[in-house]
């Protein structure tokens, strides 16, 4: 969990994948991963359990950021961050608390971002993936009825989207990639 604050009041389960007896500390690093919720994605008949003012970024985003201080993470992937709010008010945020970001920005102006601390990484590379260009050509090369190369569309065409992000260990001069992923849940049931 780092060297952050105490999370004891978020109620989480944390699980160390720490190797056991390693030597070495150096090799050691720490990820974040959460889906922020976009507003954009906030329906009124979703999440009814939860008071109105509670769902909305305006509300959430002191709370998430005060969140991912606690914890630490050498390494913080976000997704459904929306442009706006990533150049406006995260990243700034973030880069007081020592990290630097990239974004994917989708379509949908909805996208991930992934944030590593300027202290332990610097950024070599970083690629984008949107994964309905890479299904396209796949169904292509597919033995598949019209039906259903057309279902699967239906799926693989929602903006489901990857940031692959390639950093430099300074301590150790190793590289460490870092693919966050944003899919739909949704399931077609046509196929």
């Amino acid at each position: 969990m780092g060297e952050g604050k105490s999370c004891a009041s978020y109620r989480r389960e944390w699980t160390n994948k720490a190797t056991p007896n390693s030597p070495d500390d150096t090799n050691k690093f720490s990820l974040v991963t959460y889906n922020v919720l976009a507003d954009c994605a906030v329906r009124k008949c979703e999440y009814t359990y939860v008071p109105e003012e509670y769902r909305y970024m305006s509300y959430r985003l002191p709370q998430i950021i005060t969140e991912l201080e606690a914890l630490n993470g050498d390494v913080v992937c976000l997704q459904e961050v929306e442009s706006e709010l990533f150049y406006e008010q995260i990243e700034p945020q973030m880069s007081a608390l020592g990290y630097e970001g990239v974004l994917l920005h989708r379509r949908d102006d909805v996208g991930g971002a992934t944030f590593f601390k300027k202290s332990k990484f610097s950024l070599i590379d970083k690629k984008y993936c949107i994964m309905h260009h890479l299904a396209e050509s796949a169904l292509q090369e597919l033995r598949l009825t019209t039906a259903m190369r057309n279902a699967a569309r239906q799926y693989v065409e929602r903006p489901n989207a990857c940031l692959l992000t390639k950093l430099h260990h300074k301590d150790t001069g190793k590289h460490l990639r870092i693919c966050n992923l944003h899919a739909s849940s949704r399931i077609v049931s046509s196929i």
